[in-house]
């Protein structure tokens, strides 16, 4: 629950951690936090290795920045080197 917690605060979405993501036909969270949710979920189990193909698109410059501040703070933490 603690990993859970950060996470939501990390990516800025805690204030939307009851609301459905939602479905084509049923309206729930937008297009940027659904983007943040994605890169959230995959980062829930602390994996060793993570892909990430534009994990920016479709967030405003906000948004981008907070999400990849978080990538760039876990990876200085972990002693991981990134390649570019």
């Amino acid at each position: 629950m603690d990993r859970i917690q950060t996470l939501l605060e990390a990516f800025g979405i805690q204030n939307q951690a009851t609301t459905l993501v939602g479905t084509p036909i049923r309206k729930g969270i937008s297009g940027g936090q659904k983007r943040r949710v994605s890169v959230a979920s995959q980062l829930i189990t602390c994996p060793k290795i993570l892909f990430l193909d534009e994990p920016t698109s479709g967030l405003d410059s906000k948004a981008s920045f907070e999400v990849m501040n978080y990538a760039r703070k876990l990876a200085k933490d972990n002693n991981v080197c990134s390649l570019r």
